[in-house]
């Protein structure tokens, strides 16, 4: 029998809801033989607890890193949408998981009738839908970056100037492809079995998961064949750089900078969710043997192998490393870029082309630096973007709206 079985007819919220079941010593030895004998193994309390750390680490970092790196960041206004969204769909979870176990710790010291060990329906239901949700969000949003880069490679000659329509349309997609999964999975469902864990899904809903599971794992193949087709359009198009306008190069070097780090950000999640469901197929069909009986041991390996709240809180450490990266090299890239410039009609449309950014109340990424008016005939754009002799910046062109470099 798997994790997600109870023996039929044995166990129900009918029976704990009323207060005359609840005082029967049957009821209550079903309750006791169901949850004591899983709640007082050491090693299932040892997984909980390091389930509790990774939540605490990522509550912390990743709040940390979006407010610090992420909000400052140089990305395109949609790409950083969606990642922004990624964290907080990432802060949601971890709460999620944190606060359901801290509740369940509570049941579980506090109980006086065996039956008080269980969850009450209602947080059953909200801690298990809400767990599922962010879960098929955060997979599903890698299918939608993967969309919002491929929209930026075949319109880089206008995507930089796109306003915010853009990234409401795509932040609107993320929130509907999740919430078709849950509707799907979940309507007409009643939540009638009890079960220890918050996370422990319904014997009725279990094949439905699985699908929705197994089908957001291929959108988050999909995003990753894209992703990585997209970096090599992207490569190729570089040798034909020097024949392109200024912004058209400046967003192809955005464009690399930004499938890379998305690809990263990727390949952590994908690899999380199918490792996790290799581990707990395994455990499951193994019998490892933790306890005799198997519903509990097929508990217990699922509590082990649950690591996608490792995934969420190395995601922020992730998430900075690859900013940092990539802030180098895009720093360097679109300088090389931009160097190249001989023509001085070039500095005019740069010019005009900034301005109507800033005119549009679109923050900028780059910082355009002039020579002095007696070197026009030989005028060259440059970044602020360290290193940079100090000769090159004679005279600066001031934007409303300019940001540095992050």
């Amino acid at each position: 029998m798997s994790d997600h079985q109870q023996p039929p007819n044995a166990l129900t919220y009918d029976l704990l809801e009323n207060e005359g079941s609840r005082s029967s010593l049957i009821v209550q030895h079903l309750c006791y033989e169901l949850g004591y004998h899983l709640i007082s193994n050491r090693l299932y309390r040892v997984f909980q607890v390091i389930q509790v750390i990774e939540c605490i680490v990522a509550l912390i970092a990743l709040p940390v890193v979006h407010y610090k790196f992420l909000i400052r960041s140089a990305l395109h206004i949609n790409l950083k949408a969606l990642l922004c969204l990624h964290f907080h769909v990432g802060m949601v979870y971890v709460l999620t998981v944190l606060t359901s176990k801290l509740y369940e710790f509570t049941l579980w010291t506090t109980y006086r009738n065996p039956c008080d060990m269980f969850p009450s329906r209602i947080a059953y239901t909200i801690y298990g839908i809400a767990e599922v949700y962010c879960l098929m969000h955060m997979l599903s949003l890698q299918f939608v970056i993967s969309i919002e880069r491929t929209v930026a490679t075949i319109y880089v000659d206008t995507y930089e100037s796109c306003r915010k329509t853009f990234a409401i349309l795509f932040v609107t997609a993320t929130f509907v492809i999740p919430g078709a999964m849950i509707l799907y999975i979940y309507k007409g469902v009643a939540f009638t079995e009890p079960n220890i864990c918050c996370f422990t899904d319904q014997s009725m809903v279990k094949d439905k998961i699985n699908e929705m599971s197994v089908l957001a794992i291929l959108f988050s193949f999909v995003s990753l064949a894209m992703q990585r087709t997209l970096s090599v359009i992207n490569k190729r198009r570089r040798t034909t750089l020097i024949t392109k306008p200024l912004t058209t190069r400046y967003q192809l070097h955005e464009n690399i900078a930004g499938t890379s780090l998305a690809s990263g950000l990727q390949i952590l999640e994908v690899s999380s969710s199918i490792l996790y469901a290799i581990l707990t197929l395994i455990c499951s069909e193994l019998h490892l043997g933790l306890v005799t009986n198997e519903r509990d041991t097929n508990l217990i390996a699922k509590e082990g192998c649950y690591i996608i709240p490792l995934a969420v809180a190395i995601l922020p450490f992730l998430a900075l490393h690859l900013l940092r990266k990539r802030k180098r090299i895009r720093c360097n890239l679109i300088q090389q870029s931009v160097t190249h410039v001989r023509k001085v009609g070039e500095i005019e449309v740069a010019r005009d082309y900034h301005n109507g950014l800033a005119w549009k109340g679109i923050r900028t990424r780059f910082q355009l630096f002039l020579w002095h008016k007696e070197l026009t005939t030989s005028s060259q754009i440059v970044l602020n973007c360290p290193p940079l002799p100090p000769w090159t910046m004679i005279s600066s062109f001031n934007f409303q709206h300019g940001s540095p470099l992050r």
